[in-house]
């Protein structure tokens, strides 16, 4: 497939954030879908790019109940290329929140790239909150269907556990203590490859996140490898508040545009009540779809991407019945 990289000005906050763009080899359909892609904390926007080749190969083969025009995928702005481009900027704030996040959301969906698009939005994780809380502050909402990987939408309805609490904590801490120095891109390599959940990954997904997400900087007049995300930056993304919030708006979300979830069968992340809580249409959020992908845990965009294009394909309709002579 083709590609072509695009960096925008966000008007409000002077941030910019890296997108791609992606074409079928075979050129896309004019009236085709466009689907836009967004990656969860801590990843990056090319990480998608073998769901969106197999989803590609998917949508133009015949039978295909689909056509395709294009796709994106866009980098939250403190994280892959846009981090390293807002440095300066980011330097200055404790927390990037979801919110900002959702700024980038509303200026996309307003753009001038998605005019006259059939839209379809793809959401990882985190990101699904940003695309709750950005679309419903948008002036026009241009998506046909939203799709929501593993979203991490949550709920005061019921106090959380001590178990719950403890694993949020531990969680916070982690990542403020995860190690970010390493001498060359083999020991780094090594490292990822013995640790969860990057020794789940596709090897393919794996080689984009060490060759985005990575950077080469002297510290102390020495040349070591670092990530582009900084771990404080990343805790930003995991603060509860705006995730209730997002899972508070839901509803007129889903009521704008037809939403569907889907659920990995292992639920490393998401506890039981938090998936109901999501799907509770006595709250008014109703789900065009709610599907559970085998096999997979909570990174599965990471993990098996090619199920993720297929599971994506099925639910924008996947092929058409055959004739039967």
């Amino acid at each position: 497939m083709q590609s072509r990289n695009y960096v925008l000005r966000l008007p409000e906050s002077g941030l910019v954030f890296s997108a791609n763009r992606y074409f079928p080899e075979s050129g896309g359909s004019e009236d085709g879908l466009t689907f836009v892609f967004h990656h969860s904390a801590a990843a990056l926007k090319e990480i998608w790019e073998p769901t969106i080749a197999k989803l590609f190969q998917l949508a133009t083969a015949p039978g295909s109940s689909f056509s395709v025009k294009e796709a994106w995928s866009l980098d939250w702005q403190n994280h892959g290329e846009s981090a390293v481009l807002n440095e300066a900027a980011l330097r200055k704030k404790d927390f990037f929140s979801m919110r900002e996040v959702a700024d980038e959301v509303r200026f996309f969906l307003e753009s001038e790239y998605l005019v006259g698009h059939n839209v379809v939005s793809v959401a990882h994780s985190a990101s699904t909150s940003a695309w709750v809380l950005g679309g419903n502050l948008s002036k026009y909402l241009p998506v046909k269907a939203a799709i929501f990987i593993e979203p991490t939408m949550d709920s005061l309805a019921s106090p959380p556990s001590d178990k719950e609490v403890e694993q949020y904590l531990l969680k916070l801490q982690n990542t403020l203590i995860r190690r970010d120095t390493w001498n060359d891109v083999e020991s780094l390599t090594a490292w990822l490859k013995k640790q969860f959940p990057w020794n789940r990954w596709d090897p393919r997904v794996l080689e984009l996140y060490i060759k985005h997400g990575f950077r080469e900087v002297t510290r102390a007049g020495k040349k070591v490898i670092v990530p582009k995300l900084t771990n404080i930056q990343e805790v930003g993304s995991y603060l509860f508040q705006d995730h209730i919030t997002a899972l508070d708006q839901c509803a007129t979300f889903s009521a704008r545009v037809p939403l569907h979830v889907v659920f990995s069968q292992r639920s490393e992340l998401l506890f039981k009540k938090q998936r109901n809580s999501i799907c509770d249409t006595s709250k008014g959020r109703n789900m065009a779809s709610v599907t559970i992908m085998p096999g997979v845990g909570h990174w599965a965009v990471q993990e098996k991407p090619e199920l993720v294009a297929e599971t994506i394909f099925n639910i924008m309709g996947g092929s058409k019945p055959q004739a039967r002579l």
